[in-house]
């Protein structure tokens, strides 16, 4: 009888304390942050860096409800949902307050009447606040604004060599096995900062106002999500930095989400939201690579089929995009899947080659530049156009061809290549430039609104605009042939692009040997292999497969490469490249440097396969990873 009265005493008396406790906790909420208890926070405030991961967690027995509350600067409290979320981060300097409501069930012994007690339910609402303080970081590379990397043709964002290698089965997921279309640059960024660092993906092989559209949304995307003030002047900004048809593509964008703004009086949006645009290897005045490839196809000399090598040419390019963004795992969104596998078909017609490759033409960047202008071109540039080319631009509504535009061959030395005059030639890069003082000097800057304006650098709708390149040849990594086309893959691709450079201005006659050699049937086996590749089932695609295309790759242009060392840069256009781009061509706002890289090292490809005296030091100021970090760190010291 002694244990059952000890029994229910203590029954009675744990359950008394139980809800005792709960009622006292009901009231006092606490939570944890990155590992941090609130409540232990000094004056419930901690400080943040821009774009830092906050973590959110509390102990959920004995609570019926919790819910999470966001308030910005001179912004309504909201709710958020950190399941949906995944994490909060914030990319906007300043004080954002966070709030845990919590709803607790307790069961309180209430006296009813001095002869009747009874267990009575209460509902108890209470909540807890703290204060996050965002600050730009003091890392090398923390920015004010995101980083966007915007990649050029057969771009992607990354590609998982791990998930290739098991022949797609996704068994691990590391980015230490991932190849990115800027090799390790983003890594090496975000080593110093914890601002957002964006790469981003875009179709392989589309026309640049099409590609141009795609970024403005997915820009404008980022910025609706990140931006609690985005349709009330928003604050948060990004700072592109784009690689070849990136550049032009990015020029497409900003001026998209600056006329949409512009012409738009529901929101209080102020430009296009770019704070900067930084080109590497940009064709804003074209390339010899598009030019040589019309004179290819409109070439039918006896013995050589110029239409016909042409749409060889063609479909392997299309091929190339299938395959990166069948790894890049990007294939759905360019043929408008959601599940199953891609059609292999869809996913080629897709891969617009032909546009790209008119918008880089004389007649096709002249008109891109009139309809799509930027203070960031340098004024003064001449351009190659046919009668015929001028005769159909002027008869595009409310377009019209300047003479003083055109390259006059009455003004060519003897033996000059007319197109040595075009491409960027002879711009006046000091046209634009304007000196602020910003950080306590006097600095150049390049500044515009993306639609051809000049602004002051305290205007809301500023853009800075820069600009590096390369003038590398398409075998950095060797000067030994044909060795370096087995060490870099990337090399035979360059090497086709800068061969057709070497028959622009010229008739037939002329061409180099080894370009009249094209045969439709070395172009027909290169094709077969990357089909077979992908015909029987584009998402199964292992190193095996890549390894055997590449192999065929480099026995085909080989021995046009021996050829092709006696005739770039001697004949045809024979100023600066890096074996794609002129260097003339990249001229764009304030240009920073020209560096010993083709267009591929411009990316710190392949897999980081450099001319030997930079790619095995990381820290070399020429260096791409180190070019990369010490650029941001520029746009940071600008603000930026």
């Amino acid at each position: 009888m002694k244990q059952l009265k000890f029994f229910l005493f203590s029954l009675i008396s744990f359950t008394m304390l139980f809800v005792f406790v709960g009622a006292a906790v009901a009231f006092d909420v606490d939570f944890l942050i990155n590992g941090r208890s609130a409540s232990s926070l000094k004056d419930g405030a901690m400080d943040l860096e821009l774009g830092e991961q906050v973590d959110l967690s509390y102990f959920s027995l004995l609570i019926d409800n919790a819910e999470w509350f966001v308030k910005y600067e001179n912004r309504d409290e909201s709710n958020f949902d950190p399941d949906y979320f995944a994490h909060l981060r914030n990319y906007i300097p300043g004080k954002v307050k966070l709030r845990l409501q919590i709803e607790r069930t307790t069961w309180v012994w209430t006296k009813i009447k001095w002869y009747y007690w009874k267990w009575v339910e209460h509902k108890n609402t209470s909540s807890r606040s703290i204060t996050l303080n965002y600050k730009q970081g003091t890392g090398y590379t923390a920015t004010k604004y995101p980083i966007v990397l915007v990649p050029g043709v057969v771009g992607y964002s990354s590609i998982d060599l791990l998930d290739l290698a098991m022949g797609g089965l996704d068994i691990f997921d590391t980015k230490y096995l991932t190849v990115a279309y800027f090799h390790r640059i983003a890594d090496q960024i975000r080593r110093d900062t914890k601002q957002k660092v964006w790469d981003l993906s875009l179709h392989p092989w589309q026309k640049t106002e099409d590609r141009g559209k795609d970024m403005s949304l997915k820009i404008l995307d980022f910025l609706i999500k990140n931006d609690p003030y985005f349709l009330t002047g928003g604050k948060l900004k990004v700072n592109l930095i784009a690689h070849s048809h990136g550049s032009t593509t990015s020029r497409a964008a900003i001026n998209e989400l600056g006329k949409f703004f512009q012409n738009d009086d529901t929101w209080d949006i102020s430009g296009s939201r770019v704070a900067s645009l930084t080109t590497v290897a940009g064709p804003h005045f074209g390339t010899p690579t598009a030019e040589g490839t019309v004179l290819l196809a409109n070439e039918n000399s006896e013995g050589f089929e110029g239409e016909e090598i042409k749409e060889r040419v063609v479909k392997l390019l299309k091929s190339l995009g299938v395959y990166v963004s069948t790894l890049s795992g990007h294939g759905e969104e360019y043929t408008g899947y959601v599940s199953g596998p891609v059609n292999w078909e869809e996913l080629l017609e897709s891969q617009n080659v032909d546009g790209v490759v008119a918008g880089f033409t004389q007649h096709g960047i002249y008109k891109f530049n009139k309809e799509y202008p930027s203070v960031g071109l340098p004024p003064g540039a001449q351009y190659v156009l046919s009668d015929a080319e001028i005769s159909y631009l002027n008869s595009i509504p409310g377009f019209e061809v300047d003479e003083n535009d055109l390259v006059n061959e009455n003004d060519l030395e003897d033996g000059e290549n007319i197109y040595d005059r075009a491409y960027g030639n002879g711009v006046d890069t000091n046209a634009n430039v304007q000196q602020f003082y910003v950080n306590g000097a006097w600095r150049d800057f390049v500044i515009g609104d993306g639609l051809g304006n000049n602004l002051n650098i305290n205007d809301p709708k500023a853009i800075q605009y820069y600009s590096f390149t390369g003038n590398g040849s398409w075998h950095t990594a060797t000067d030994e042939m044909p060795i370096g086309l087995d060490i870099d893959l990337f090399d035979s691709v360059l090497l086709i692009f800068n061969a057709l450079h070497t028959v622009v201005g010229l008739e037939y006659e002329d061409w180099p040997e080894c370009v009249k050699d094209l045969t439709l049937d070395k172009l027909d086996s290169l094709n077969d292999t990357f089909e077979k590749v992908f015909k029987l089932n584009p998402e199964a695609i292992s190193l095996k497969a890549v390894a055997d295309a590449a192999e065929l790759l480099l026995g085909q242009v080989a021995p046009l490469g021996i050829c092709m060392n006696d005739h770039i840069g001697i004949q045809g256009y024979t100023r600066d490249t890096d074996s794609f781009i002129p260097v003339d061509s990249n001229q764009f706002g304030i240009m920073l440097g020209v560096y010993n890289w083709n267009h591929a090292d411009e990316q710190n490809h392949m897999i980081g396969i450099l001319a030997p005296d930079i790619m095995w030091d990381i820290n070399n100021p020429d260096h791409p990873i180190t070019v990369y970090r010490n650029h941001v760190n520029f746009l940071r010291e600008r603000g930026l």
